[in-house]
């Protein structure tokens, strides 16, 4: 049973205002005040007292309607007054809980936390604007300690940047309990998920989530993170070790034809800096255009 603070449908009355509406927005605050919805029932297929969570603010999106063993029995041992605020309220609670229209300013953010990796530690963060930061303590090369985190500035295309707005909407913001909570799944390090519009801020971490959205969030943010390191590495190779470009532009290639890769147009300023080098290896600078795609040569 979840550990909130508990309001039983089933033991409700009617309030003095006889109409579903007012019941179902005392639920829906109750649901902001992170208290658990359910019913008790004894009679019917239940012979003994159990509890069924009907709405839970620690179930994700903090109004669904659980269909637990029992299903749709267990909404049906509710009075009709009950069953009708508990569909008004969860319409209600979905209105109230999630917007509608993100402003331009919002965004969203995913941070990896995985001791051992490189990089050990990344962030990186979308605004609706089209502006995008990643922060990364990646090593610049196999032999270097690990960097301390510096913000790398990019433009995510705009394929990519609606793409993440509408996952994250799918996800219902990130409100509530994302990770699949399974022991058996190997350890891949700590994710984190945000949304801030300046009026609204949610976050959940996972390991492992078995949402589709977030798994897809996942699977995008970590092909980005890997095309923004190589940003970051070309762009310091290309200051200091140009005869680096090459090896690491052609890692590039075969990843991308392995589809490992995400928004290589976030890099575009970094390729193009070095395809526009006169004084970079002319199969080099071939590479780093390439990589923009048809018409860069």
């Amino acid at each position: 049973m979840c550990a909130r603070p508990l309001l039983r449908l089933d033991t409700l009355r009617p309030f003095n205002t006889p109409t579903s509406l007012t019941f179902a927005l005392y639920v829906v605050r109750k649901i902001q005040e992170n208290a658990t919805v359910g019913i008790v029932t004894m009679s019917g297929r239940f012979p003994r007292a159990r509890y069924f969570p009907l709405f839970s603010s620690c179930e994700g999106c903090g109004c669904l309607i659980r269909l637990c063993r029992g299903g749709f029995g267990i909404i049906s041992a509710m009075t009709r007054y009950q069953r009708v605020a508990a569909i008004v309220g969860c319409a209600l609670c979905a209105v109230v809980a999630f917007p509608s229209d993100e402003p331009a300013s919002s965004m969203v953010s995913f941070t990896l936390d995985f001791p051992g990796a490189n990089p050990s530690h990344y962030e990186i963060s979308i605004s609706r604007d089209g502006h995008g930061s990643y922060s990364s303590n990646g090593q610049l090369s196999r032999d270097a300690d690990p960097a301390d985190p510096v913000t790398f500035q990019f433009s995510p295309s705009e394929q990519v940047r609606q793409q993440i707005f509408a996952l994250a909407k799918q996800a219902r913001f990130f409100n509530g309990t994302i990770d699949s909570g399974r022991k058996n799944i190997a350890n891949t390090g700590a994710k984190t998920l945000s949304y801030n519009d300046g009026t609204v801020h949610t976050q959940a971490t996972y390991n492992f989530s078995l949402m589709p959205a977030v798994e897809q969030l996942t699977d995008l943010f970590q092909g980005l993170s890997t095309t923004l390191e190589f940003g970051r590495r070309l762009a310091y190779f290309h200051k200091y070790q140009k005869l680096a470009l090459d090896d690491d532009l052609k890692r590039m290639q075969d990843l991308e034809q392995s589809h490992m890769l995400a928004d290589v147009q976030a890099i575009a300023p970094v390729l193009e800096s070095i395809g526009n080098d006169s004084s970079v290896m002319r199969v080099t600078r071939a590479r780093a255009l390439q990589l923009l795609g048809p018409g860069k040569l």
